[in-house]
């Protein structure tokens, strides 16, 4: 199990957010890439921009590969959503 999850949501109508999120009972000092327990949100337009801004966070290199992979999928159904105008809901 990972050492974070994630909420995904479709905000104004116009942006995918993404909240990053440490989960506390699984936080110790000796894990350098959680320094921060409060939510880091991400937005963006694109699936595609936010998976490049996700890349970029310390915290999702160590994550399991089955993690990012929901990640993804949930990404492009919120774009998805976004694109033709429905409500989405994260799996």
């Amino acid at each position: 199990m990972d050492l974070f999850y994630c909420l995904i949501r479709v905000v104004f109508h116009k942006k995918i957010a993404i909240y990053f999120v440490v989960r506390k009972d699984q936080f110790n000092s000796s894990n350098q890439c959680c320094i921060n327990l409060y939510p880091t949100c991400f937005t963006a337009y694109s699936a595609n921009s936010l998976i490049k801004l996700l890349s970029l966070h310390e915290c999702f290199s160590i994550s399991s590969i089955e993690h990012l992979l929901y990640l993804g999928k949930e990404l492009y159904k919120a774009e998805i959503a976004l694109i033709f105008n429905q409500i989405y809901i994260q799996e």
